[in-house]
Formats: structure tokens, C-alpha cells, sequence
């Protein structure tokens, strides 16, 4: 018997597709629940949702930078090295 407070156990995602060549580095894990993620090919930052799965990037970065090192502050706010 199943005791009358217990929850379904949640699903979250095991694997998050990133856009192809894009060089992971550097995670930052959010309030929403959210990750941001940099890469080393070219500076840019992804963002994902960690219930979905989903995402998209939030900086198209520019040739011969990286994101690394990715912090984010009490208020939400993104910062790289």
C-alpha cells in the first residue's frame, strides 16, 4: 500500500543536446531551475532548462573567444571569463 502523502517520482532529463560544435566548459546552475553552459569554440552561451531538456543560446559568442568560468549572482545575473 502506498502511503497517501507520497508523490510520482519526476522524470528530469539524463542528457542535453547542445548545438553541434559547440565545446562545453564552465556550468552554472540557476534558481529556475535552470543551467547556462559556455563554450571554448567561440564564446558563446547556452542556456537549458534541466525539466526539459530544452534550450537555446542566449549569446551567439564571436570567433577566437571562450566562455568559461560562468557565475551566476542572487539576482540572475550571467558572468564569463
Amino acid at each position: 500500500m502506498t502511503p497517501a502523502f507520497a508523490t510520482p517520482a519526476v522524470r528530469w532529463p539524463t542528457e542535453f543536446p547542445l548545438p553541434d560544435g559547440f565545446l562545453p566548459e564552465g556550468i552554472t546552475i540557476g534558481r529556475e531551475p535552470d543551467a547556462c553552459m559556455g563554450s571554448r569554440a567561440n564564446g558563446a552561451v547556452y542556456r537549458t532548462d534541466l525539466r526539459t531538456g530544452r534550450g537555446r543560446i542566449v549569446h551567439e559568442g564571436a570567433p577566437g573567444t571562450a566562455a568559461i568560468r560562468l557565475r551566476l549572482d542572487h539576482d540572475g545575473l550571467l558572468y564569463t571569463a
